[in-house]
């Protein structure tokens, strides 16, 4: 029988995902259409007391915040865009957040995640890439990945990344990277590239 609390945080995972979506839905409508009544202001959904008191002032807080990617592996071509209200990824449930920010966190599963973005793996193969001498230290790490959805298990011993997922696992690697490493004061100065004269345009 599933835990209550695995129940609890399922379902908090997908109230979440359904706000999202709606709050995209809002955004692309007209505020009033003739013949129909005005969309009413989605509200907000706080996780905890302080997050209630921190939607009570929502306006201090606003925007949309967008990723978009183009990636090539040698099995698989992916596109994926996303645009998100602020107040939708500040609605988030916090512990899931954090859960998925702690499975990032061993070099050993970046390594996996970095792989499995290039295709399909089997545990023997991750194993060996990892020169771990145990099969239990190799499945300690898949649980914590599995676990937040981050992978998939094909069969008993072949592990992926759901295709949907391949980008904001990368996007995720590159906002870590970015986190960690300073900017260049050349940066600064340097005209936007193609693509990002592409990602704000939206």
């Amino acid at each position: 029988m599933p835990d209550p609390e695995d129940r609890l945080i399922a379902l908090e995972k997908q109230v979440a995902d359904l706000r999202m979506r709606l709050t995209l839905l809002e955004e692309r409508l007209p505020r009033s259409t003739p013949g129909l009544p005005p969309l009413p202001a989605l509200p907000a959904l706080p996780s905890s007391p302080a997050d209630h008191e921190l939607f009570q002032e929502r306006e201090t807080f606003q925007g949309v915040l967008s990723c978009e990617g183009s990636v090539q592996f040698a099995e698989q071509d992916v596109h994926w865009r996303r645009r998100l209200a602020l107040q939708s990824i500040f609605a988030a449930s916090p512990e899931l957040l954090a859960q998925l920010f702690a499975a990032l966190s061993s070099p050993h599963r970046v390594i996996i995640l970095r792989t499995l973005c290039e295709g399909p793996r089997t545990s023997q193969q991750l194993q060996e890439l990892l020169g771990m001498g145990s099969a239990g230290q190799l499945y300690h790490h898949l649980k914590e990945l599995l676990a937040t959805g981050l992978i998939l298990q094909r069969g008993r011993s072949a592990y992926t990344i759901e295709p949907t997922k391949v980008i904001p696992v990368c996007i995720a690697l590159m906002m870590a990277f970015c986190l960690t490493t300073p900017d260049q004061s050349t940066q600064a100065n340097m005209p936007p590239n193609r693509e990002e004269e592409l990602f704000d345009s939206d």
